[in-house]
């Protein structure tokens, strides 16, 4: 039956029609018949939804052609919109970021904009889409104006709710706290929903971050507890990771090394589950953890674990963050050989050299650690740390 569903499929996209019927492949062989091509292209839309819920993105995307042609063809617009809309959730499933932009720019030409819901979620697509790719000034731009339609739509408390939270953890990206902090509070004011609820627990999630990152950790930990109770009642188990790690990331901050390592621990059986780059992102800060206090196998072996996921082709940024921290937890081993190959590689790589921003404390930790090999050039890394230091605080307002 399925087989016959998908020979269907294919000739009503592309077979042609004699005098207003279309030919149909059946079991018992050709026919003529009249099929209800509105049912039919309900049915491939729907299955195409289930495909992207499924992430099965490639098969999402083998269907997107046939609900464009229809739309196209008979001047339907919802159909067709739906065609470029997932035609792009795939292709972001894919990582393919050009042609998913392509199609979520396509949305705009089929969508009223006096429709203020339609362009909210149009404008959040893109946004998203820039998020992913780490772009993230455009990411705001796009969701800012995603939040100005969301504003129009009234008893749209939950999508404005989810607009603040995600502006909220981008404005902390940049380390701009004060808008940050700002819009987590307007995500908390307009939720409405139940309290063992994900969105919910969300909030309270960066809540907790924020307050960390601006150093009430005492605060931040009721939060955090808050998530974990949420997301242990409601099943919730990416929350539930995210509470142990940051639980953990407290109490190492709060000098409480016991709790630190206990929660850390508690997290990292399901770090596997995780995308990538947040994976990798923990392993080095529990990894650090461990350098810190003196268990270097363990965090050399987490090190290793964080090179497996940045994979072959990673950003300059991360290759050095991954180097900085490879060259300190080598010299915390004693390794300082090792320790000076790594924080070599930032400075052979010619593609990093644009990033003088880091250079401060790259010079900084190298100096530190050559100084157990050769105190004089370690005193030369110390002068072009300051020399960076300075050109950065001109050129920035902060110092390294």
């Amino acid at each position: 039956m399925k087989a016959q569903f998908l020979i269907v499929l294919f000739l009503f996209a592309f077979a042609g029609s004699a005098n207003g019927a279309t030919f149909v492949f059946s079991v018992d062989g050709f026919h003529q018949t009249q099929p209800d091509s509105s049912e039919i292209i309900q049915q491939v839309l729907q299955q195409a939804i289930q495909h992207r819920r499924n992430r099965e993105y490639s098969l999402a995307l083998g269907l997107t052609p046939i609900l464009i042609s229809y739309g196209e063809r008979h001047h339907n617009k919802e159909i067709l919109e739906w065609g470029y809309l997932l035609s792009g959730h795939s292709l972001l499933g894919l990582r393919q970021f050009s042609e998913a932009e392509r199609f979520y720019r396509k949305v705009f030409s089929v969508i009223d904009p006096d429709y203020a819901a339609g362009m909210a979620m149009a404008y959040n697509n893109l946004g998203n889409l820039f998020r992913v790719t780490g772009d993230y000034d455009n990411s705001i731009v796009y969701l800012e104006r995603s939040l100005s339609y969301n504003l129009q739509v009234p008893g749209n408390e939950m999508a404005l709710s989810i607009n603040y939270l995600t502006l909220s953890q981008l404005y902390a990206q940049q380390l701009k706290f004060g808008q940050a902090l700002d819009y987590n509070i307007k995500a908390q004011n307009t939720y409405n929903g139940e309290r063992i609820n994900m969105l919910n627990a969300s909030i309270l999630n960066q809540s907790g971050r924020l307050l960390e990152q601006i150093g009430f950790y005492d605060n931040a930990l009721i939060y955090f507890e808050q998530v974990a109770e949420i997301a242990e009642q409601g099943g919730f188990m990416g929350l539930l990771v995210d509470s142990y790690f940051n639980m953990g990331t407290v109490y190492a901050n709060l000098g409480n090394k016991e709790m630190a390592a206990r929660y850390f621990e508690k997290s990292l059986p399901y770090l596997d589950n995780m995308e990538g780059h947040i994976r990798w992102n923990r392993y080095l800060v529990i990894a650090d953890f461990y350098s810190v206090n003196d268990d270097h196998g363990q965090a050399l072996q987490l090190l290793s674990k964080a090179n497996e996921v940045m994979g072959n082709e990673p950003s300059s940024m991360n290759k050095v963050h991954y180097f900085r921290s490879k060259g300190q937890l080598l010299n915390r081993a004693g390794k300082y050989r090792e320790a000076n190959d790594a924080f070599r590689k930032i400075f052979e790589d010619e593609s990093l050299n644009i990033l003088h921003v880091a250079y401060p404390v790259n010079y900084w930790v190298k100096a530190m650690n050559q100084f157990h090999l050769d105190r004089r050039r370690a005193f030369e890394l110390a002068e072009l740390a300051l020399f960076h230091s300075e050109r950065e605080r001109r050129e920035t307002g902060v110092g390294s």
